[in-house]
């Protein structure tokens, strides 16, 4: 309605609502007396004086017949002037009573705005009320349990840690909070009995030291792999499940905290740090979603570590990080930085598919066992300087978009890029091939730099496209090395085939091709194929 919109203003009146001052009765009532004087003049006299004159000539009986007519005209116009004043008289009283009908409605409808605001008022200071005394029970509810947390008596802190999960559950303004305290429970420092530690923990301080005094280390296990499955099974999104139980947008803070066989798949938190954390047993984040930053550093997986087809959406990092056992990373999804620095594989690491939309670093990373990147693509660029790749460096079909930083990288047993293709600048300078190194059909469509690298094995690059520099400059080969079938493209560009630009290893020569002569051919010796070193094997042998 329209009164709705605010308190009535008030306005001014017509001229028909006007209310006479009081001088003006006796006015009126003169005039009235007048009129009425007139009217019976007019009525009485009337015909006289429109016959009176002798000129008309008229008979007796005209004369009386006119005077008839006279006050039948007057008696007629003095009923219409009554029948019109009626009518306004009639018109007044009708805007009269409209006026007291919506002075009427308006005193209703304002009534019934004041009853529904003193109704709102009174709803508003209950809901308040209730607010208050909610956020009240809440508070003491939150802080009975969380004294109870540091209770000696493991039953009360489980009890503790389910009534802070039912608070979460119930308001879930109070998530982060709990979560909050969640994980500050599983950060405090603590130390695991020796069956539950890893070989390389054997020297760990006994249970029962420092914080875990007076407590039992087999219940206080229980107490902390409660609180552990609490908070994941809450930011874990259950698949073909009702969701009421899912938190939404939780940060996780669990740097330094010990952890045991963590399933965190399908979870999905806004940011999370994973910092130190030792995991004990197996971790599971298969398509987790990471939609903050995501760090791992310095992290220590003792058991299997699985991220498959995991979410990075901002960055994540995992420098320093030590993966005692496989781990995989499947399909996972980097949408920004990933950061391996100083990263530790004791077993194998399975990148392979892996997709990567920003760069990807593994500067002085270790990989005790096989480093698989299989058809992995590295859209602005790849750094493994320094990197170290003790077991088997298989890169078979990767893309190298950008750039491609291998120097002194130390390759103690097979590496294979067979088929990859390296679209950046590419450098292998000062690495160190131990074993066979295979480079088969690989497409150099960047400069490529092999400058004081060892091959201390076969080194094949049969079928090889190089198509800006190469420089193979003071590199060392211990074993044969065959460019078979491989070429040489844009020969005819005096820039890149100046002096400084395309160095070969002794004994390997370019040859122009006389069908193309824009490519080449690199020979051994005097252009005699056969004479040359034996290819390497490829990676399927």
């Amino acid at each position: 309605m329209a009164d709705d919109a605010g308190p009535v203003q008030p306005r001014r009146p017509q001229w028909w609502e006007r209310v006479p001052r009081p001088w003006l009765w006796p006015l009126a009532a003169l005039a009235a007396v007048a009129l009425v004087l007139f009217v019976l003049f007019v009525l009485w006299w009337g015909p006289w004086l429109f016959t009176r004159e002798p000129d008309y000539g008229l008979t007796a009986e005209q004369e009386l017949k006119a005077k008839s007519d006279v006050r039948t005209a007057l008696v007629q116009a003095v009923g219409g002037l009554a029948v019109a004043g009626g009518l306004i008289v009639t018109y007044r009283t009708y805007l009269l009573n409209q006026r007291d009908q919506e002075n009427q409605r308006r005193e209703r409808q304002r009534a019934f705005d004041q009853n529904q605001e003193d109704l709102r008022q009174r709803w508003k200071e209950q809901e308040r009320t209730y607010e208050l005394n909610v956020s009240a029970l809440v508070t003491e509810t939150y802080t009975k349990a969380v004294e109870q947390l540091g209770h000696d008596e493991a039953p009360v802190r489980l009890g503790a840690l389910h009534s802070l999960e039912r608070l979460a559950q119930d308001n879930p303004p109070r998530r982060q909070t709990v979560v909050d305290v969640l994980c500050a429970y599983l950060r405090l420092p603590y130390t695991p009995s020796n069956r539950h530690s890893s070989a390389g923990e054997s020297n760990a301080s006994p249970v029962g030291s420092g914080e875990n005094k007076g407590r039992d280390a087999a219940q206080e296990l229980q107490v902390r792999q409660t609180a552990q499955r609490l908070l994941f099974d809450h930011i874990r999104r259950p698949h073909g499940f009702s969701e009421g139980s899912f938190w939404p947008g939780m940060s996780v803070d669990l740097t330094g905290a010990t952890l045991y066989d963590v399933d965190l798949t399908g979870g999905s938190v806004s940011s999370a740090s994973f910092r130190g954390v030792t995991f004990l047993g197996g971790a599971d984040f298969s398509h987790a979603n990471f939609e903050s930053e995501a760090d791992f550093s310095e992290a220590v997986f003792t058991g299997t570590a699985g991220f498959w087809s995991a979410h990075f959406t901002v960055g994540a990092s995992f420098v320093g990080a030590t993966f005692r056992e496989r781990v995989f990373f499947h399909n996972a999804r980097f949408v920004r930085a990933a950061a391996f620095h100083r990263a530790h594989f004791e077993g194998d690491a399975e990148f392979e598919y892996v997709i990567l939309e920003g760069g990807a670093a593994f500067n002085d990373a270790v990989f005790s066992g096989a480093g698989h990147f299989k058809r992995v693509s590295f859209p602005f660029g790849a750094w493994f300087t320094g990197a170290k790749f003790e077991g088997v460096a298989a890169f078979i079909d990767a893309v190298f978009n950008g750039d491609a930083f291998f120097n002194v990288a130390n390759f103690t047993s097979d590496a294979w890029f067979t088929g990859a293709e390296f679209h950046g600048d590419t450098r292998f300078s000062g690495s160190v091939f131990c074993r066979s190194a295979g480079f088969v059909d690989c497409q150099f469509l960047g400069a490529v730099r092999f400058v004081n690298a060892a091959f201390g094995g076969n080194a094949g690059f049969g079928r090889a496209r190089f198509s800006s520099i190469a420089l193979f400059a003071q590199a060392s080969f211990s074993a044969p090395i065959s460019f078979r079938g491989a070429k040489v493209l844009h020969v005819d560009d005096p820039d890149l085939n100046r002096q400084a630009r395309r160095e070969w290893p002794d004994g390997w020569m370019l040859r122009k091709d006389e069908s193309d002569p824009t490519q080449g051919t690199l020979v051994w010796g005097d252009g005699g194929e056969a004479a040359g070193p034996v290819e390497a094997p490829s990676a399927a042998t």
